[in-house]
Parts: structure tokens; C-alpha cells; sequence
């Protein structure tokens, strides 16, 4: 309905029936109320997972899903967990200061990440970057110093990817905004060439590709990648030490073996 707006927005109608012998599914979809519908017949297996009902509606898709399955890993598999930011901005204005004028903690926000890397303090950013180490706040709203994985939670539209991933490496605990999904272990930092591992896999094609089949909004929740697959500790490890471009390197990583 919305096609010839540009807006991002996807219709499923499901009918389901419990108990049922799943056979073959077909799929119907179209981009607007004027284009040809296209019809696919796929088996019952690629739609409905131990973890997600998918809707491959073209074979792209369908592709996306076959190729994931080589990842068997969780975040928690890893030994690793996701959490969202802890810093709400507009309900601690209090403790937001544009310079850091008195013991103060970096502030994190989605702006701060370009091009896979963060940059903090960061010029042509408006808001406040520096977050007031305040006793009775500080050990509720910052994060132990060390390495983490950011991922934004929202991207726009326009946006080439929907998972944007970077890493926070510093001695400094750091404030992490609430629109900020960040990586951790058990609440501390995690290895340095594992986390460069996951922001490589993260940014590639391939997971967003993935991504796009099982999410039809443009907001990355911490439960998504809770139960998002990643390869094995050791070809994260590979990832991280690659010099090539995130979509190369997770070609050569996961052509080289299976995870």
C-alpha cells in the first residue's frame, strides 16, 4: 500500500494450526498493491525453525537462511551477553556535560559510531559527550572499563545495513546510551580479538542479509542477537585478526571450514 512512498512496512498474515504434520508452505508477496504477486513453494523446514518462523519469499532469502545455518554458536554458547545501554539521556541531564570540566566518564552514543569504528569525542556530535562520575550514580549507570562490542539498536530506512556493529576499547568506564546494545562478559570486557571478531561478523552482508528475513522493523533488539548463531570462538578469533573488508573476510573464514 505504501510502495510508492518509500515507507518500510510488511504485511504477514499467518494462519496456524496446532499439532499439525507441516508439509510444503506456499508463499505469496508482492511490493505493492500494483506489481505482479510472486508464488513459492518451499519446505516446511525453511519457514518454521526451533527458533523462528521465517517468510523467504524470494530465493535471496532463502539463501540468507541456508547460509546461517553453518553458525551453530549463541552469544551465551560463547560464554558472552548482550545488554542494552544503561543511560536514559533525557533523565540524566544532570550528569551530562559538554566538556570535562570535573572527573567525568566518556558517554556513548549511536552518533559516535562511523564506519565501524567509535569515534569519542566526536566534532560535528551536538549532544553531550561526557557523562559525571557522580558517587551515588556511577557504579548503576556506567560500565566497567575494557573492550565491548556496540551495536545500534535503530538505523533508518536510508541506512545501508540494519546491524551496525563497532568496538569501545578504553581504560575509561564508559556510559552507554540506551539506544546502544552493547557485548560483554558477565558485565566486564571482553577479549580484544574476539570482539574485533564480532564486529567483522556483525557488519557483513551475509548477517544482515540473515537479519532482514527474521526482522521487518529497523530496530536491533538485545533478544535478536541473544539468539542471532555465530561462529565458533576460534573463527571469530580468524575474523578479528583479518585484514580484509568484513563481507571478504567472513567468505574466506566460513569457506575455509565448517563452524
Amino acid at each position: 500500500v505504501f510502495g510508492d512512498m518509500g515507507v518500510l512496512q510488511e504485511s504477514i498474515i499467518v494462519s496456524v494450526t496446532s499439532n499439525a504434520i507441516q508439509g510444503p508452505v506456499r508463499l505469496y508477496s508482492s511490493v505493492d498493491q500494483a506489481s505482479e504477486t510472486a508464488e513459492r513453494i518451499v519446505p516446511g523446514n525453511q519457514v518454521v525453525t526451533p527458533d523462528f518462523v521465517f517468510v523467504p519469499a524470494s530465493r535471496s532469502d532463502a539463501d540468507a537462511v541456508s547460509w546461517m545455518a553453518s553458525a551453530t554458536r549463541t552469544l551465551a554458547d560463547l560464554g558472552l551477553t548482550v545488554s542494552t545501554g544503561r543511560v536514559v539521556d533525557f533523565r540524566s541531564r544532570d550528569l551530562l556535560r559538554h566538556s570535562p570540566d570535573q572527573p567525568c566518564s566518556p558517554m556513548i552514543y549511536p552518533a559516535n559510531i562511523v564506519e565501524r569504528t567509535v569515534q569519542h569525542p566526536r566534532t560535528r556530535l551536538r549532544k553531550p559527550q561526557w557523562f559525571a562520575i557522580d558517587s551515588t550514580t556511577a557504579s548503576k549507570l556506567l560500565v566497567p572499563a575494557g573492550v565491548y562490542v556496540l551495536v545500534k539498536r535503530f538505523s533508518s530506512k536510508e541506512e545501508k545495513r540494519r546491524i551496525v556493529a563497532a568496538v569501545w576499547d578504553d581504560d575509561r568506564a564508559p556510559a552507554f546510551d540506551n539506544k546502544l546494545n552493547y557485548i560483554h562478559c558477565s558485565g566486564r570486557g571482553v577479549e580484544s580479538g574476539l570482539a574485533l571478531g564480532l564486529t567483522v561478523w556483525l557488519n557483513s552482508k551475509r548477517v544482515d542479509d540473515f537479519f532482514r528475513v527474521f526482522s521487518g522493523h529497523t530496530q536491533v533488539n538485545a533478544g535478536d542477537l541473544r539468539q542471532m548463531k555465530f561462529p565458533s570462538l576460534d573463527q571469530l578469533r580468524l575474523l578479528g585478526r583479518s585484514t580484509l573488508d568484513p563481507d571478504t573476510a567472513v567468505r574466506q573464514v566460513m569457506g575455509a571450514e565448517h563452524v
